[in-house]
């Protein structure tokens, strides 16, 4: 496979943060069952205690997004004491690439410095608004922790967030973990789901004759 290129990367991030910027409310009508995105085929898996809010999402040939919380409060229920505290998740699925491509992490690393790549990681748009606090590559997928200060439009959201970029089935496909403000989450949480998060959904859109060759080779 050939290397995706810094021109085609940034734009293709540029997309993706276009999904973001603008965020539904939160719906009464969710589930919890896995999502199709029928315009790539991209299985959305909601990590436990998830749901999808189905009026967020969006499914073209170009794009496609969804945003999820709590099952619970997605479903117009009253949240106790007991109940977990769970962040905001959103995936962002770009259009197809004109080419194959991998996931660089020495052409990332470079562009998440530069200020476009900032601006590709803040709700606004401007890359003064946004702090690259760490990056790594981990599999198939590259990891960013950020803080983000611009405002956010669906309530009190935490600054800091975790984000991964990764490749399933020729597109490039954004997944984000922000916490809620009044409800933090450590550092060490909010890198714990979005590790989850990110494992979850390479399984759900791994090839099936890719996991036969792995059950294969373990025997």
């Amino acid at each position: 496979m050939v290397l995706v290129s810094r021109i085609c990367l940034a734009l293709c991030l540029f997309a993706l943060c276009a999904c973001q910027i603008t965020l539904p409310d939160l719906s009464a009508t969710s589930r919890s069952s896995p999502v199709l995105f029928s315009q790539s085929g991209i299985v959305l898996r909601a990590p436990t205690g998830y749901c999808a809010d189905t009026k967020s999402l969006r499914d073209t040939p170009e794009t496609g997004f969804a945003l999820m919380a709590n099952c619970k409060a997605l479903k117009g229920r009253r949240l106790s004491p007991k109940d977990p505290i769970l962040a905001v998740l959103t995936a962002s699925i770009s259009a197809p690439l004109s080419q194959d491509a991998v996931v660089d992490p020495a052409v990332l690393k470079t562009f998440f410095a530069t200020d476009t790549g900032r601006a590709a990681l803040s709700r606004s748009g401007a890359a003064g608004d946004v702090t690259v606090l760490e990056t790594f590559a981990k599999g198939d997928a590259y990891y960013i922790h950020a803080l983000d200060r611009s405002p956010n439009p669906i309530g009190d959201l935490s600054p800091e967030y975790w984000r991964t970029v990764t490749l399933l089935k020729g597109r490039i496909v954004t997944l984000t973990v922000t916490p809620f403000a009044a409800y933090p989450l450590t550092t060490a949480q909010i890198k714990r789901q979005i590790t989850y998060f990110t494992e979850d959904m390479s399984e759900a859109n791994r090839d099936p004759a890719e996991v036969i060759v792995s059950e294969q080779e373990t025997r």
